[in-house]
Formats: structure tokens, sequence, C-alpha cells
């Protein structure tokens, strides 16, 4: 259904321990919980439907983790619950849009592609029997889910790889998060207005639930997610060697944190102070927001970053 990744809190494998984790046999952990579920799904009569969408979301999974392995990221196991399976990437995507996105865009492109198959072989009489026709609904179900661009589903993780391009990775998360309340909401509605008619459908209300809470802890994570990727920024010039340059303007009275959270990806952020005369005041680099955002200074003006850095009047800085 979806991939996590371990807490931007906690602190960054070493290389080593990252090739040595990708060398490592990939885990299944099975909830407790699943067994029950599907206990009650085989009582209900759908213990097939069931067991061929579980199928469906490994593979989805398993797509994921080969996208991650293949850029060189530990990935512990993945972990199958009632409400779906998650892979849990022990590292902060976020940071990286351009590794979020290969990443998530893999499952659906896997799971189109196995409907893709699977169509096929029935169009062509490669195959025969229900069952095929259940492989492709689960595999347009799982595509059709995860699409919605909504964190942390994949659809919300490949929105935020292209929106943080644009206006900075924290304003990217805050709306890839926006329309996780109201997915949950429909999701649970649709639950439980489902139930009289299908019982199924209750498995709707804990996946509501799941939405509702993993959106809330993208959120909480934001802030700490932001610190790595502004520490990471600080070495992106000397690593590329060269970056496009995004030039943008801002009052005197903008803090080095609400500068520092209009900082991209793959772009070199110059900001040019312009009072409210239209007059330009100066120039603040990414390398000033950076250094005052870690020297403690996020409150501090863009107008006092431009007094310190113009020279003085018989031309010394």
């Amino acid at each position: 259904m979806t991939f996590g990744h371990r807490s931007s809190r906690t602190a960054l494998e070493g290389t080593e321990g990252r090739r040595a984790g990708a060398r490592r046999w990939l885990r299944i952990r099975l909830a407790p919980s699943f067994f029950l579920f599907l206990l009650l799904m085989a009582a209900a009569g759908r213990l097939t439907e069931v067991a061929t969408l579980f199928g469906v979301l490994v593979l989805h999974e398993l797509a994921h983790i080969a996208a991650a392995r293949r850029r060189g990221m530990l990935v512990s196991h993945v972990e199958l619950t009632p409400i779906g399976g998650v892979a849990h990437i022990d590292a902060p995507l976020g940071i990286d849009p351009a590794a979020e996105l290969a990443v998530a865009a893999a499952g659906p492109a896997f799971s189109a592609a196995l409907a893709f198959v699977g169509w096929l072989a029935l169009r062509y009489n490669v195959v025969e029997g229900d069952w095929w026709h259940l492989f492709i609904w689960a595999n347009v179900t799982v595509l059709g889910f995860n699409a919605v661009p909504v964190l942390p589903l994949d659809g919300g993780r490949i929105y935020r790889a292209f929106l943080a391009r644009r206006v900075g990775l924290r304003r990217a998360t805050v709306h890839a998060v926006r329309l996780a309340r109201p997915l949950a909401a429909a999701l649970l509605f649709v639950g439980l207005a489902g139930t009289a008619v299908r019982p199924v459908s209750v498995a709707l209300l804990p996946l509501a639930v799941f939405v509702y809470l993993a959106a809330r802890r993208e959120e909480a994570d934001a802030p700490f997610l932001l610190i790595r990727f502004l520490a990471a920024k600080r070495e992106e010039l000397g690593r590329r060697g060269l970056l496009p340059v995004q030039a943008v303007a801002i009052s005197p009275e903008a803090t080095v944190r609400s500068l520092a959270e209009r900082l991209v990806p793959g772009r070199y952020c110059v900001f040019w102070v312009v009072d409210g005369d239209g007059k330009v005041l100066g120039v603040v680099s990414e390398a000033q927001v950076l250094d005052c955002f870690f020297s403690g200074g996020v409150h501090r003006r863009a107008g006092a970053l431009v007094s310190r850095a113009k020279p003085s009047r018989d031309g010394r800085g």
C-alpha cells in the first residue's frame, strides 16, 4: 500500500551500514492482528479475494524495495497488517526528491504492469478462470488507491517530490498532507455505509484510521525532515559543482526560518531583499541563510543579514 521510513529524528546510517544492510535478506513481518483478520475473512467466505489482494500488495512493496536498494538504501522489513503492507526504508526519502520520486513511483508502476500483463493473458486466452479477473482487479485497486496525491500514499510522495522543487520541502509536505483528513473521512463514511450491503466494507474503517494517523505522523516529522534537508543542502553545491540559481524577492522583515523553508533541492537560492517602496536593499545568499539557521538565528530578519553583508563606505567588507 505504501512505504515508510525511519523517523527523521534519528541519525542517518553510515555508508558501510547501508551497504551491509542492502545485502541482508528481506524480512516479512506479519502483525498478530493479520492472522485474526484472515480468520474473519475465511469465515465470511472472502479468503481468496483477501489472499489475492495481499499477495498483490507484497509484490507492490517489493517494487518499492527494489527501487530503494538500487539506490543503496537500507530496507529493514516489510510488515503486513489488516490494512495493507508497508515497506520500512531506513532513510528520510523526502530530503532527496529524485530518490523519493523513483522509489514511490516503482510500486504503482509495477502494479500497472501486472494488471496489464494479466489483461493481455486473458485477452489472448493464455490463461483463463475467474481468479485472473480477481488478480487484475486487485492490482487496479492497489494502483488506484495509491495514486491519490495524499501522504503517506505513493501518490502523495510523488506529489511532494514534484512540489518540493517549486515551494520547498516543508510547504510541499503540508500541501501533500492537506487532503488526508477528507480522504480518511470519506473512507470512514463509505466503510460505515457499505457494511450493511457488503460486510467486507468494514475493512475500510481501519484503513481510514491508518491514513489519518500516518498523515499526522508525516506532518509532525516535517520540521525534523526540514533540518535533515538543510544539513544536506549545505553540501549540495560542493557535491554537484554546479547548480542553477533561483532568485526570490523578500521583505526585510522575513525571518531566516521562512527563508530556509523556501530553499528547494537542485537549486541555489538567492534572496533579493526589497523594501515597501520597491527599493532593492541587498542580497542574501543561501549560504548566509544556512549559516544563520544552524547558528541559532532562525528568528533573525533578512534586513539584518543584508546590513551585515553590505560593504562599508570606504569599500572594505
